[in-house]
């Protein structure tokens, strides 16, 4: 696969509902493995609520980031909750 449309947009790789929030793994290509990275979203009202994170962790295949990715993101929601936008 190539690098993507061009559009900057991180590419999901693996999504996951949690606790009402959709947990989205985007792993970034480091160079010498796979950066830990992905998005929390949740509707809050009318209005999608979306919260970034890349961590420094990187793994040597993209399916074990995206894994990893989406444990971060269960426990960013565990810990922070709504409050991750800002609320």
């Amino acid at each position: 696969m190539g690098g993507g449309d061009g559009s900057g947009a991180a590419k999901v790789v693996a999504t996951e509902e949690y606790n009402g929030y959709e947990l989205r793994a985007t792993p970034q290509n480091a160079g010498n493995g796979w950066r830990v990275a992905g998005t929390v979203v949740k509707e809050i009202g009318c209005e999608e609520h979306t919260y970034d994170f890349i961590r420094a962790d990187t793994y040597p295949s993209q399916d074990d980031a995206a894994t990893v990715s989406l444990q971060k993101a269960r426990q960013l929601v565990d810990e922070r909750g709504d409050a991750l936008f800002g609320s």
